[in-house]
């Protein structure tokens, strides 16, 4: 713990928490602060669907045994194991869908800060998104509540205001580079039947 000790009087004297985290910590932490932020869900306060905080905490722990440190408490399993109960969970929820979904809506809107309102429809087994921009918030949750309606596990709707995406796009600003780390690390994981030995700063390069 540090105490602010630079020019402005007001803050002389206020602690400060320095977090430090490796890579694969720090796309961890982004992948659940993107999560949160589009879903609406507080998966870093342990709640939400189980279904997907049993996913991070699976990934939190092939990221453990990756830098051979120890794993998440209650997934504790041998690698392939654990990459294998990620590979069924990841067919049923879609996480990497999600995320890969939501990134492209960050890459198109990133660089303004009009408050336009979207609706984000997300049908993981056709891997399609549709966004709608709305004139109105009355409407965007009008079209929200409307899709929510249909109680259909493969539609994943979200409503998500512009400028929030800038407050990640401010709080976050290697997003690309680390959601895109999160998710290559998770593909490489499940899309073989054994993990892979390969160091995270050559696997995730480029």
């Amino acid at each position: 713990m540090y105490e602010y000790g630079a020019s402005k009087r007001e803050y002389q004297g206020l602690r400060i928490e320095l977090q430090v985290r490796t890579l694969l910590q720090h796309a961890w932490a982004t992948a659940v602060e993107t999560m949160d932020l589009f879903s609406r869900s507080e998966l870093k306060y342990g709640k939400g669907d189980p279904d997907v905080l049993r996913f991070f905490a699976l990934v939190g722990s092939l990221m453990a045994y990756e830098e051979e440190t120890a794993p998440v408490p209650g997934t504790h399993a041998s690698a392939e194991e654990v990459a294998d109960e990620l590979r069924r969970l990841e067919a049923s929820v879609g996480v990497l869908d999600r995320l890969r979904g939501y990134a492209s809506i960050v890459s198109e809107h990133a660089k303004t800060d009009r408050r336009n309102t979207l609706t984000l429809e997300l049908w993981r087994s056709e891997s399609r998104l549709t966004v709608t921009v709305h004139e109105t918030l009355a409407e965007a949750e009008a079209r929200l509540t409307e899709l929510e309606a249909q109680d259909d596990d493969n539609l994943d709707a979200v409503l998500i205001n512009i400028a929030r995406i800038s407050q990640l796009r401010d709080a976050y600003p290697n997003y690309f580079a680390d959601t895109g780390r999160f998710t290559d690390f998770v593909t490489s994981r499940i899309s073989e039947p054994e993990t892979s030995g390969v160091s995270p700063n050559l696997a995730l390069s480029g």
